[in-house]
């Protein structure tokens, strides 16, 4: 399996993200990750700059409100206006870094204008007269959720989809790799890590398309894996209070029984506690 820096990525990631490391030796690479939440695109970058001793600046694209905020902030000093470089800034200059604009597609149309001279073929752009030029070695790496249950998303603009040379999908992980994800991120035991994940798959099978797809995703399994390693709770326990409430009235039942089938019938006793019938 190929991991990276302790993340678990397929062997079409792991070869994208090869040939953009060998690429920005050479100049600036533009990587494009897609995918449905809980897939990993962010965490995959971290990990990617990590392991290849590159910083790392995390952009969360959709609270920008206007073009320059992601370039600086212009501040009042001894009676005149200045313009103070943001860590993107900074860090785009500098070189050998990972920039990850997260969520792009869910950036408003006119912010973009202010991204795009910096993917393009200029690599730079002016703002408030200062010079911004990508130095050496640089990787931007945008996430996009892509789907019709991804709300507040705008359509990819083909300018800004053709800027980006190396596009991969990161999907959910196979059985093992979610098994082992939840031992060498939480500390869980095996036994409890592989019924965790193979409710949770029994669960993605049944229930597709009628639940919330992050609901079902592995940061779902992470969060129930914490619940019992952290937490305290047998593992029905912590699907109870992690996942079950979460469940739209119509699927609920459906649920209840597959996670029934693989970690028997939960009861709360009058001291409110759980137990395994």
């Amino acid at each position: 399996m190929p991991w990276i820096d302790g993340v678990y990525v397929n062997a079409k990631v792991w070869h994208a993200l090869h040939a953009a490391e060998k690429l920005a030796k050479h100049r600036p690479v533009n990587v494009l990750f897609i995918g449905p939440s809980g897939a990993g695109k962010t965490d995959t970058a971290r990990a990617f700059a990590a392991e290849h001793d590159m910083s790392l600046v995390f952009v969360n694209v959709p609270l920008i409100r206007d073009p320059e905020e992601l370039y600086g902030t212009r501040e009042a000093r001894s009676g005149r206006t200045t313009f103070e470089l943001s860590e993107f800034s900074e860090a785009v200059v500098r070189g050998n870094c990972v920039i990850v604009l997260d969520e792009l597609n869910r950036a408003e149309p006119w912010i973009l204008n202010g991204i795009l001279p910096i993917l393009d073929f200029r690599r730079a752009t002016t703002v408030h007269g200062i010079h911004v030029v990508v130095g050496k070695n640089v990787i931007f790496v945008a996430t996009m959720n892509i789907g019709l249950s991804y709300f507040g998303t705008f359509q990819s603009d083909a300018a800004l989809v053709n800027r980006f040379e190396i596009t991969a999908r990161l999907d959910w992980p196979p059985q093992q790799a979610e098994v082992m994800i939840l031992q060498k991120r939480v500390g869980i035991s095996s036994d409890a890590a592989t019924r965790i994940v193979a409710t949770m798959r029994e669960l993605r099978k049944k229930l597709a398309g009628t639940i919330e797809e992050g609901l079902l995703s592995p940061r779902t399994s992470l969060a129930i894996a914490n619940v019992v390693h952290l937490g305290g709770l047998g593992v029905r326990e912590a699907f109870e209070v992690v996942f079950s409430d979460s469940v739209p009235p119509e699927a609920r039942r459906e649920a209840t029984d597959i996670i029934n089938t693989t970690n028997g019938v939960l009861s709360w006793d009058d001291e409110g506690e759980g137990n395994n019938e």
